[in-house]
C-alpha cells in the first residue's frame, strides 16, 4: 500500500524549490521593461535549446542534422543529434571510477504531431545504471538504524517510455506528460523495486532575449524502497533478508538558462525526495543544477 507519511525534511526541501522558483520570477518584471524598448514587435528570440528542459526532453525535437554537445553536473558528457526534422536522440554517460551512480544512456524521441505551437511526442529513455541514486541504483551504504550491510552493488537496466505534450508561446511553453518507469536488479537483490507510472510537467518562460526560466517535476506514484542486507543477530549469527518500503517519488527543480545562438549554461537547485524510505535521513536531497551546451 502506498504510504502517505510526508517528512518535516521532505517539506521543507519541496519548499526550498518553490522558493528558488519565487526568486527567480520576479526577474521576468525587469525583462518586460526591458525588452520592450528594443522593438514594438515581439522582442524576445526563441531559445534555440528549446528541445530540453532541467532533465529531460521537451516535445520539440532537434532539426534534421542539428547536433549539441552537453557537460552536465560536471562529470556526465552527453551528445544530442536530430536524425530527421521530427526523429532526435541523446546518449550520455558518467563513468569516473570514484563517483556514483555510474550511467549510460540512450534517449530517442520521435513527435508523432504537430499543429501550430502543438507538438506531440513519444519518448524510450534506456538507462543502465549501478550506484545509489533516488529512483535508479542500488544501495551501497550502511544501515545503522538496523545494523545491516548493504551487499554488493549491481548493473539495474531502466526503461521508460512516455507520451509528451508541448504548447509553445511567444514568451515561453509548457510540457506535459505520463510515463512508465521499469527497472530491474540482479536476481539476488530480488528483482524491481520502481516500477511506476509517473507524470511530466515542465515549463518555461523567457525573462530576456538571452535568459529564460525552466522548471520540471516527475511524481512517481510507486517507488518501493529495497534493501537486501545481511542483518546480525543478537547471539553474534547473521542472515540475509530484504527490508522495504513504498511510497511515492518526487524530482524537481527550478533553473535559469543563459543562452546564446549556440552556447548555454544552466544554473539551479532541484530535490529528489521519497515519503517513506527505508532509511529515514534519505527522505529528501537537495542538488545544484547546472550544464553547459554547445549546439552546433
Amino acid at each position: 500500500m502506498l504510504s502517505l507519511r510526508i517528512r518535516p525534511r521532505f517539506v521543507a526541501s519541496l519548499a526550498a524549490v518553490a522558493l528558488s522558483a519565487i526568486l527567480l520570477m520576479p526577474l521576468s518584471a525587469s525583462a518586460q521593461t526591458s525588452s520592450s524598448s528594443d522593438t514594438a514587435e515581439d522582442a524576445i528570440d526563441e531559445d534555440p535549446h528549446a528541445s530540453r528542459l532541467v532533465f529531460s526532453n521537451t516535445a520539440r525535437p532537434l532539426g534534421a542534422d542539428e547536433v549539441y554537445v552537453s557537460l552536465s553536473s560536471i562529470v556526465v558528457p552527453q551528445l544530442g543529434y536530430g536524425i530527421t526534422d521530427w526523429l532526435g536522440v541523446e546518449i550520455g554517460g558518467q563513468f569516473i571510477p570514484e563517483l556514483n551512480p555510474k550511467l549510460f544512456y540512450i534517449d530517442p524521441i520521435a513527435q508523432i504531431w504537430q499543429r501550430d505551437e502543438l507538438h506531440v511526442a513519444v519518448g524510450s529513455r534506456l538507462s543502465m545504471v549501478r550506484g545509489r541514486q533516488y529512483g535508479i541504483g542500488t544501495r551501497s551504504r550502511v544501515l545503522a538504524t538496523s545494523d545491516a550491510l548493504i551487499l554488493d552493488e549491481s548493473w539495474d537496466a531502466h526503461w521508460q517510455p512516455e507520451v509528451l505534450a508541448t504548447v509553445a508561446g511567444s514568451r515561453g511553453a509548457l510540457t506535459g506528460g505520463v510515463g512508465l518507469h521499469v527497472s530491474t536488479t540482479a536476481s539476488d537483490l530480488g528483482g524491481s523495486y520502481l516500477d511506476s507510472a509517473y507524470l511530466k510537467v515542465g515549463a518555461e518562460l523567457q525573462l530576456l532575449s538571452w535568459m529564460r526560466f525552466i522548471s520540471e517535476s516527475e511524481v512517481h506514484g510507486g517507488y518501493t524502497d529495497r534493501v537486501l542486507a545481511q542483518v546480525r543477530t543478537p547471539d553474534g549469527d547473521s542472515s540475509t533478508q530484504f527490508i522495504e518500503s513504498t511510497g511515492a517519488y518526487l524530482q524537481s527543480a527550478n533553473a535559469l538558462r543563459l543562452h546564446g545562438d549556440h552556447f548555454a549554461t544552466e544554473l539551479g537547485i532541484g530535490v529528489q525526495a521519497l515519503t517513506d524510505p527505508v532509511i529515514s535521513t534519505d527522505d529528501t536531497s537537495l542538488f545544484g543544477v547546472i550544464r553547459f551546451t554547445y549546439q552546433f
